[in-house]
């Protein structure tokens, strides 16, 4: 699915993770639409229960992985409860910013005049939210030829404005 465009977000890498350590083989599809937004989602070979939602916070920024992976070896060391449910988990940096480059990050990137800030602040009042979610949604489908039957959420902070949206995700 690498390179592959899905409602406007470019898929830019994929990766498979095999079983280990007690966690699920999983795929974990990375995407991006422009300018800032950055989305993950990670799914299970086998079986679709659901679609969870890791919620963002404070201004957002950067991606609240489902996985956590070890800095040193690059092995990872635990997935969330959810992933390991059986449910594709999804997160964004919600704000179109990235917090981890300066010159894209929030709230300056949103006064800075630019085309790029004024449509990352759209993106974190409002667009972002359902662009992740539609996003989450088709790349499900494509992954497992379906719908889920059941959408969840998780977040706080900023993250309840997340929720919002995922309440509505199979409307």
């Amino acid at each position: 699915m690498a390179g592959k465009t899905i409602n406007d977000v470019t898929i830019t890498s994929t990766k498979w993770f095999e079983a280990s350590s007690g966690n699920p083989a999983f795929c974990q599809v990375n995407a991006t639409r422009a300018p800032y937004l950055d989305i993950e989602i990670d799914v299970r070979r086998t079986g679709l229960v659901g679609l969870w939602q890791q919620g963002g916070g404070g201004l957002d920024g950067k991606i609240t992985s489902a996985i956590t992976i070890d800095a040193a070896t690059g092995a990872i060391t635990d997935v969330t409860i959810a992933l390991k449910d059986g449910l594709a988990v999804y997160a964004a940096s919600n704000g179109g910013n990235r917090a981890s480059v300066p010159a894209q990050a929030a709230p300056f990137v949103w006064a800075n005049g630019t085309v790029d800030g004024v449509a990352s602040a759209e993106d974190y009042a409002y667009a972002a939210l359902n662009t992740t979610r539609e996003f989450a949604k088709a790349a499900t489908k494509a992954f497992y030829g379906r719908l889920p039957d059941h959408t969840y959420f998780n977040g706080c902070s900023n993250g309840g404005r997340n929720g919002l949206h995922c309440r509505r995700s199979l409307a």
